[in-house]
């Protein structure tokens, strides 16, 4: 369960960013959790299973700090092959799936382009295993910039299962609207930033 006055900064991050409302409604939507203060990421499978549960901690701006940022969650009743966050979204409705590697952007692009199902691999390297689960659907790649065809290459995995893929932060590098390694999340927040800025 999600304690907002426990969770402070991931907390603190959603709600300057999305308000309160949006805040509350998305951590429901992926039924965010809370460790020790930190966020909660749980990998639920589209049997409303619990597969794994990924800890997080980030500062108040939505940065992952870089100490203690991963741990498996223990003492849980799961299963413990590990799935898609996000994976569950598409049992109640028949919306294409959007892939991102992380969690915390398929959070904020549910809001910025609730058209997807936004779910997340938690590693660029686990998109070919954990993207099995959804052959037969429509489901559109979004990899972080230099991860399109190079790195752990999402375009071939994009081909091999017959899935879009997206090249926006290969071409929103080139233009210099993100950095390397960002992704599709930083380039909508670099652009809500520059809007609060005028």
């Amino acid at each position: 369960m999600f304690v907002w006055g426990k969770c402070v900064t991931f907390a603190k991050f959603l709600l300057q960013t999305v308000g309160e409302k949006t805040a509350k409604a998305v951590v429901e939507k992926y039924l965010l959790g809370v460790w020790e203060g930190d966020v909660i990421f749980w990998q639920i499978d589209q049997n409303f299973r619990v597969r794994h549960g990924e800890i997080i901690k980030y500062n108040s701006q939505g940065k992952r700090r870089k100490m203690n940022s991963y741990r498996h969650v223990k003492n849980i009743d799961c299963q413990l092959e590990q799935c898609l966050f996000g994976e569950h979204l598409g049992v109640e409705n028949d919306l294409p799936y959007a892939i991102v590697e992380s969690a915390k952007t398929a959070v904020i692009m549910s809001i910025i382009l609730p058209c997807f199902n936004w779910s997340a691999t938690n590693s660029a390297g686990q998109l070919e295993k954990k993207c099995k689960a959804l052959v037969g659907k429509k489901v559109t790649l979004f990899p972080d910039h230099n991860q399109y065809d190079k790195n752990s290459n999402w375009k071939a995995t994009g081909d091999k299962y017959g899935f879009k893929v997206s090249r926006d932060c290969e071409m929103w590098y080139e233009a210099g609207l993100i950095a390397a390694k960002d992704d599709i999340a930083d380039y909508y927040l670099n652009g809500l930033k520059t809007l609060n800025e005028r």
